[in-house]
């Protein structure tokens, strides 16, 4: 699902570890992609995958991942619909 980012939650201390590369975030040291910052956000889904149930395109969800993102892509398992 891909969503658009309209709202970001921030947890300085948490992204301070994703950052640096410490604690469950250690792998973020040796990737040569890069790694998102932001661990949950608010959004608006802007396309869905064809496997994809329960949700559609303008539903307003919050989600896990990437939220200082401009875009983000999640698993339909990791979003929850705002009422």
């Amino acid at each position: 699902v891909l969503v658009k980012v309209v709202y970001a939650g921030v947890n300085g201390g948490c992204e301070t570890f994703r950052a640096r590369g410490e604690f469950a975030f250690a792998s973020n040291r040796e990737s040569d992609s890069g790694f998102a910052l932001g661990a949950e956000g608010v959004g608006v889904v802007a396309a869905i995958g064809s496997a994809v149930e329960g949700f559609a395109e303008g539903d307003a969800v919050c989600f896990v991942g990437s939220g200082f993102a401009e875009y983000t892509t999640a698993k339909a398992r990791t979003l929850w619909r705002v009422p």
